[in-house]
This record gives structure tokens, C-alpha cells and sequence, in this order.
């Protein structure tokens, strides 16, 4: 018999300092996932971490990640590189008017579940703008190629063919307005602390 497999996050209790730009989101992003989350609660409990309002997000693009360790104070060099920082993330959103992002698929993964919506033409021009004019740590990691929020994270081991036996069968189906990034200070991953920093609205279109 071969070894039992866990769904389980051992990066949600890490504990160090990032600055990353992400988009909130909305309570209607929240509705449509109510359903899975309110499911998973229900059977698992405090085993399962729920981002909260505020703490639902879609990364954009990371400056510096909790995820890894720096040989330099990350406050520090935010506060030395910010006026920079904010140059750049407004050169990436230039132009950029609301959007929107088609979320059309649940996937399930050991550390969480997460909803993912079809690939952002606008997106992929945030991101590639901000790499243009931004050099980022080397241990940084760059922009996903995918748009995604992870919507549930397992604290505490659970057995995988559980979660796989309530995962199956959900499905989602949810148009996302962009209106504005977020660059927010994170202590925790996965919005479990976080502060926002400013706010970028997107350009609104004029009239002719």
C-alpha cells in the first residue's frame, strides 16, 4: 500500500515581509465561491484557511515575496526603492482601462484550491511593462503566465482523496471587473496579513 497523501499549505505560517501588487477581489468574486467554501468549512473546519474581504486577491506581480528570504532589510529597501517602485507600477498600468477577467475553472492542488480565469491580454501588458522597467531580486519570482486566486489553503494536514471526493462536481463560472490595483506589505501569504499600501485606479476611457 503506498503512501498516504495530505492536502496541506506549510508556507501559510511563515512569517516575513513582502510588497506585492495584487487586485482585490469583489464581493461577487465572493458569492461565486461561497458555495465550495461554505462546503469545505462545514466538513473540515479550522483545517482550511478562507481568505476573507480584503484578502482575496489575484497576484499581479511580486517586488519582493514572503515567500523567500533577502540579505537585506525589506522595509528598508522598499522605503530606498519606493518612489521608483511606484513609477513603475504606474508605467505598467498606463493606458490600461477597466477589464475584465472570465473565471471559468476550480483547480485543486496539494497546498489549496484555487479559481483560475482565462489568460488577460490586459494583464499580461500590466506585467510585461512593470518587468521592462523594473529590475527584481534574482530569488523574486516573476509573473505567473496564469490568473488566479487561491480560494481555500489546507493549515492542517487532510487526507487528499477527501478533499478530492469534495471537490468534484464544482464548478465556476464569473466575470471579474478591474478597477484598480493594489500595492499592499505583506507578513503572511495569502492575504492572511496585509496592508495596503496605495492604490492604482485604471485609466477610464474618455469620451470622444
Amino acid at each position: 500500500m503506498g503512501e498516504r497523501t495530505y492536502c496541506f499549505d506549510d508556507t501559510l505560517n511563515k512569517e516575513s515581509v513582502g510588497y506585492v501588487v495584487n487586485i482585490e477581489c469583489s464581493q461577487g468574486f465572493h458569492d461565486a465561491v461561497a458555495e465550495i467554501r461554505n462546503a469545505f468549512h462545514k466538513e473540515f473546519g479550522d483545517a482550511v484557511y478562507l481568505p476573507g474581504q480584503g484578502a482575496m486577491h489575484i497576484t499581479v506581480y511580486d517586488f519582493m515575496t514572503t515567500l523567500e528570504s533577502y540579505d537585506r532589510d525589506v522595509d528598508e529597501y522598499y522605503r530606498s526603492m519606493s518612489e521608483e517602485l511606484d513609477s513603475a507600477i504606474s508605467h505598467s498600468i498606463e493606458s490600461i482601462q477597466p477589464f475584465t477577467l472570465s473565471f471559468n475553472v476550480l483547480e485543486l492542488f496539494q497546498p489549496c484550491i484555487i479559481a483560475k480565469a482565462k489568460y488577460s491580454s490586459e494583464l499580461a501588458i500590466i506585467r510585461n511593462k512593470f518587468l521592462d522597467v523594473m529590475e527584481l531580486f534574482p530569488q523574486t519570482k516573476r509573473p505567473p503566465n496564469i490568473v488566479h486566486s487561491t480560494i481555500i489553503a489546507f493549515r492542517e494536514k487532510v487526507p487528499f482523496e477527501q478533499v478530492h471526493d469534495l471537490f468534484s462536481g464544482y464548478t465556476l463560472s464569473w466575470e471579474e471587473s478591474v478597477q484598480s490595483l493594489r500595492l499592499m506589505r505583506e507578513t503572511k501569504i495569502r492575504g492572511q496579513a496585509q496592508e495596503l499600501v496605495c492604490e492604482y485606479t485604471l485609466a477610464s476611457k474618455k469620451n470622444s
